[in-house]
């Protein structure tokens, strides 16, 4: 009885204890609602709606509510879309003769049909269309064009078992080849590898994934990438520059449940715009299920609170398409994130249409289209949005645009199914003819512009009996060109690949005119770049329709500065000048530090065209820029053009931010006002690093819990006053690396210490903060994201390894060991940081070493621990982990 009446009394305090947590929760998701725009809503009398969201019946009941309020302006958008141009003609293309059966979703279909004879296969048609195809293309699809393979991407689906019975059997009987694509890798590479096994030629969206396939199927069967594409007649950017209202859309699902990082993402991107001059809808796909059709409670898929003023009903994908073809910025969300080729198709079609597009990160959508603004946090948004100049606006569409049409259109990627297969194909080919006045000007205009093309050099008269080829050609008429762009031709071969103009105007960013748009042609001998029909000479070529197009060329803009300036970013830049004008030089553009900063680029001599123009570019427009050049070549690494950097600051703080990297966050701005409140040598925050998902580098705790450590208490918020202890600081700290680009130092106290940073070297960062600290007087250290770290960009130093990699640490080594020893820590260091390095980084790296160079790499870092004396090459450690590597060579 007695134990009866215990557990009587545990279980009533088992259930006021969970009334207590429901309390509170629910206390706290009502703070959390009264913060919101719906909230404010309500107190305004809007609607009644006083309370969280808590069931799936009343978000639907506030979705219906804001939804109604813009039924109107939905309206609206759709009759301005259908206002735009359609497209089914462009000059560039033909579709390949080629006859292609196909299963796959709608999306994916639409995509590529132009591009050849895609006959769309159904479980009825088999008998009939197999024995006609060339190739037969199955897609990892969900349901088909019309529902007919409803259930596909289950393994024991009818129409699964349709296809491994009938339709594979069928064409391999009449030797047509399989080809698989699958285009949900990596999430849902199992559900659909019994399709990849059925398959000749497997192509997947994620190029990670190429060797997961050649285990699964065996290395008999090709296997490669291939990227998402669009189709010109659905996704161009005629009409783009007609709308300048403030709607930007979304469409899509919320998925916290499945996509957390996705989820956290989207809450900046959407509170960012959100605060911003735009007006925010999001289509929530979900939005129209029915709870009876489905076992679990669909209030997982509710959008947050903070977003019910913009929520709508969903609408067709087809809607959706045209009214993102008419808006100017556009939301993207990528599920996947590491890999280098898969990203949401969203991303080339937004860009196809000459969208601005904020974004959550991706690996290869910051790689190849570093215009679309990944944001990192509410205010990287809302900034972005707000403090867009017109002029960038046009030069990052013009970007997408261009690069769009140029590698991303149905063509490449049909061609290149077609190529791998070996399906006989044919391709058109252009000439790309240029009059000039001599064979001077010929080279001097062929040497100013970017792209593979190949060039013919004509006179005027020799062009007046030239007939334009089978397929057709381009003429460029270099003397009517007088805008400084690299890419005058491919912005005009882009444009006759999504249209059928007879000749293409180019102007610059910041001319006035509303571009791509079709008009008529001036006189002749006025124009610039036209077709040459197949046959025709100039003189009988027809010239009815020309479209202005914007490149990127700025003729009069200038962008004044205050004089007095506090801070001094400099840049070191090196053939990378695409990351420098929409990472680097965008993140400071959109911040409050740029009108007090001086942007000081710093060129070590690069011979990059887009480069180049970047750097002249900004130079020309912002007052606050200015360049310094080392001569064409290049020194290997941005120590040199750091060190310049140091030696030219004007102003009283400096700072560092390379061309592919991010402010975030406004941090500058803090940490400039820190600077200024008291002396310091530097102030520090923390860095965000993308590789394959976030990461925030949390420097601000290490630091603050090495000066515990070190005995050094706080004299201030986050400041410290080090007292001559930073030799144990140092140690304490164990040589932890902190990125010098996430904080402000002051110029006088960083050029007294009279480091440097070793020319040549890799990681010369990382040596220079520990000589920063090493010599420091009083810091400050804020919690605070400072900038960006893209840890996976293409051909990144650190990103790029052969036995070069292990040579340019020789001098950072060589130059470290030295200063150690000159402070009194080499046995120290080389006790604890080398080793852990050693391991964690030198050897790890080694592993991606290509054969013939592994045998120097190993010899490299048998020199670098050369340096560090005995204490390194004759610890046992070191001598077995080398072993290891040698014999993992010998193998």
């Amino acid at each position: 009885m007695k134990d009866a009446a215990v557990k009587k009394q545990l279980d009533r305090l088992a259930e006021l204890e969970a009334k207590a947590k429901a309390t509170k929760s629910a206390s706290r998701d009502l703070r959390s609602y009264t913060r919101t725009l719906a909230y404010r809503d309500a107190l305004s009398g809007k609607h009644a709606f006083f309370d969280p969201t808590n069931s799936r019946e009343a978000y639907e009941q506030r979705v219906d509510f804001y939804d109604s309020e813009f039924s109107q302006r939905l309206d609206e958008m759709l009759a301005e879309a259908d206002s735009l141009p359609s497209i089914s003609r462009q000059r560039w293309d033909k579709r390949r003769n080629v006859r292609i059966g196909i299963i796959a979703d709608r999306f994916l279909y639409e995509s590529l049909r132009v591009a050849a004879d895609f006959v769309p296969l159904t479980p009825e048609n088999l008998d009939e269309e197999i024995p006609t195809l060339d190739l037969l293309l199955v897609v990892s699809a969900w349901r088909g064009l019309e529902d007919e393979w409803h259930g596909f991407g289950g393994a024991n689906s009818e129409g699964r078992r349709l296809f491994s019975e009938k339709a594979a059997p069928l064409a391999r009987s009449l030797d047509i080849p399989i080809v698989f694509y699958s285009k949900e890798d990596p999430p849902n590479f199992a559900k659909f590898l019994g399709l990849a096994k059925e398959a000749d030629f497997i192509f997947t969206s994620a190029e990670e994934m190429v060797p997961k396939y050649q285990e699964a199927v065996g290395g008999g069967t090709p296997v490669e990438a291939l990227r998402f594409a669009v189709n010109f007649e659905r996704t161009n950017p005629v009409g783009s520059e007609r709308f300048d209202g403030n709607d930007v859309v979304f469409a899509g699902s919320w998925l916290a449940h499945k996509y957390k990082s996705r989820a956290q993402a989207a809450e900046k991107i959407f509170k960012g715009v959100q605060d911003s001059h735009l007006d925010l809808s999001i289509f929530d796909r979900n939005a129209d299920l029915d709870q009876s059709d489905f076992k679990s409670d669909l209030s997982r898929y509710n959008y947050p609170d903070d977003f019910l003023p913009h929520l709508r009903r969903p609408i067709s994908h087809e809607d959706v398409h045209r009214i993102q073809r008419l808006l100017p910025f556009g939301v993207n969300l990528n599920s996947v994130t590491a890999s280098s080729t898969m990203f949401a198709n969203r991303v080339v079609e937004l860009l196809a249409t000459g969208t601005t597009v904020l974004s959550n990160y991706s690996n290869g959508v910051n790689s190849l289209y570093p215009y679309v603004a990944i944001v990192d946090s509410e205010i990287d948004a809302q900034q972005f949005v707000d403090n867009l100049s017109t002029e960038y606006f046009r030069y990052g569409r013009a970007s997408g645009i261009r690069d769009v049409f140029l590698n991303d259109t149905a063509f490449e990627r049909v061609d290149q199914i077609l190529d791998v297969v070996g399906v006989p194909h044919t391709k058109t080919e252009h000439r790309i003819l240029v009059v000039a006045d001599d064979e001077e000007n010929f080279a001097n205009f062929v040497a100013s512009q970017d792209g593979d093309f190949d060039f013919e050099w004509l006179t005027r008269d020799e062009l007046a009996k030239t007939q334009g080829s089978k397929d057709g050609d381009v003429v460029i008429f270099a003397n009517n060109l007088s805008l400084d762009s690299p890419f005058l031709v491919a912005d005009a071969v882009a444009a006759f690949r999504y249209s059928d103009a007879d000749a293409v105007e180019l102007c610059s960013v910041d001319d006035p005119r509303t571009c791509y748009e079709f008009g008529e042609p001036g006189p002749r001998s006025t124009l610039q770049v036209t077709w040459l029909e197949p046959g025709e000479t100039f003189g009988t070529t027809p010239i009815e329709r020309a479209i202005l197009v914007r490149t990127a060329a700025v003729s009069n803009t200038v962008v004044s500065s205050p004089a007095a300036k506090d801070l001094t970013v400099i840049v070191p830049v090196y053939n990378n000048g695409k990351f420098l004008i929409h990472k680097c030089f965008q993140s400071l553009r959109r911040s409050s530090v740029f009108s007090k900063a001086e942007i000081l680029l710093v060129d070590d001599g690069s011979t990059d065209k887009e480069t180049l123009h970047a750097l002249a570019v900004l130079e020309q427009v912002y007052e606050n820029v200015s360049v310094f050049r080392f001569p064409p070549g290049g020194s290997g690494s941005a120590s040199r053009p750091r060190n310049k950097g140091l030696e030219l600051a004007r102003t009283k703080f400096v700072t560092y931010l390379d061309p592919d990297n991010e402010q975030v966050e406004d941090a500058y701005i803090q940490l400039l006002e820190l600077m200024r409140s008291e002396p310091l040598s530097f102030a520090l925050g923390n860095m965000v690093k993308f590789k394959g998902t976030r990461s925030v580098i949390n420097n601000s705790w290490h630091l603050k819990k090495s000066l515990k450590s070190a005995g050094i208490k706080r004299s201030g918020e986050g400041i410290y006053h080090l007292g001559g202890n930073n030799r144990d600081l140092l140690a304490t700290a164990q040589y932890q690396p902190m990125s010098i680009q996430a904080l402000i130092a002051e110029t006088a106290w960083l050029r007294s210490t009279g480091i440097e940073q070793p020319e040549g070297a890799v990681g010369q960062d990382s040596y220079f903060f520990q000589q920063m600290l090493y010599y420091a007087e009083s810091i400050a250290v804020v919690p605070t994201p400072v900038h960006v770290y893209y840890a996976e960009v293409a051909n990144s130093t650190v990103n790029s390894i052969s036995a070069k990699f292990y040579r340019k640490y020789l001098p950072l080594e060589e130059s470290r060991s030295s200063w150690l020893k000159e402070i009194g820590l080499i046995d120290h260091y080389s006790d604890t940081r080398f080793m852990a390095f050693l391991e964690k980084w030198y050897l790890v790296k080694l592993k991606d070493v290509i054969g013939e160079d592994r045998a120097e790499s190993i010899s490299r870092i048998h020199e670098i621990a050369s340096m560090y004396g005995p204490r390194v090459t004759e610890n046992p450690q070191f001598q077995s982990l080398m072993i290891k590597a040698e014999m993992e060579e010998d193998l």
